[in-house]
């Protein structure tokens, strides 16, 4: 994977403690001043990136740490909150040139969308800027938390489940089902190779998924990896058996 660092935080136990000893100071009284709070504030950001898989730049260090985040966080959504939220991360990645440029991904994506788009112009989702609807609030736009891991509330609510989240998400997961089946389905090495001879278990299914195709060579980056997460845990959910063997 040439786009994941191999560095990692070092001494991340000594982080801690010094974590721990400024607030007990700040606690204290002992260390009240703005540059103490900042100095505090950005070695628990660190420890928090640590704990995510990231590096302090924002570099995803532990691949598998990172993944296995992600997946625990959204392994229990159903399958029209995982086709809504595939949708609604896809559409957020479009509004963004930085993330598009040169990326075959999002070309496949992008056509996704403009072909939804010429059959359902007036969706909601081909607004500008979507504000998507919540269960317990008005409404906001997605959060661009989710391209670091964390993946905001928003796209656990039940409430973003809509015709016109749904059926491009499905449209979404065919396209992504016919650009990964190779990497998935073909060879003696492969994933559904090993599940056949027990060699893989399903709780290892998603991060070995997902982590196989980081490893194919197809151009993609960081914050990618949930949408992918995404893809992995719905094609497990319809069979890697059937897919593989269709």
């Amino acid at each position: 994977m040439p786009f994941l660092s191999v560095n990692s935080i070092d001494n991340e136990p000594l982080l801690v403690k010094i974590i721990h000893e400024l607030r007990s100071a700040l606690k204290a009284g002992n260390l009240n001043t703005a540059l103490a709070k900042t100095f505090s504030e950005k070695i628990e950001e660190t420890i928090t990136s640590f704990n995510l898989g990231l590096s302090p730049k924002g570099v995803v260090s532990h691949p598998e740490t990172y993944i296995k985040n992600v997946v625990t966080q959204v392994e229990r959504l159903n399958d029209g909150q995982l086709y809504a939220g595939l949708t609604l991360m896809c559409k957020d990645i479009l509004i963004d040139p930085i993330k598009t440029k040169n990326n075959e991904l999002a070309v496949m994506v992008d056509g996704v969308f403009k072909e939804q788009q010429a059959i359902f112009g007036g969706s909601p989702l081909f607004h500008e800027e979507p504000v998507y609807k919540m269960s317990d609030m008005s409404g906001i736009t997605i959060k661009k938390g989710w391209y670091n891991g964390e993946i905001p509330s928003l796209l656990m609510d039940p409430a973003i489940v809509h015709e016109w989240t749904s059926m491009p998400g499905q449209k979404l997961f065919e396209k992504f089902k016919e650009k990964f089946k190779d990497v998935i389905c073909k060879g003696d090495d492969s994933i559904y190779m090993k599940m056949e001879k027990g060699l893989l278990g399903q709780a290892d299914l998603p991060v070995t998924i997902v982590s196989t195709i980081l490893a194919s060579g197809i151009a993609v980056s960081t914050f990618w990896i949930p949408i992918i997460v995404y893809f992995a845990l719905l094609l497990i959910k319809a069979g890697l058996k059937t897919y593989c063997e269709a």
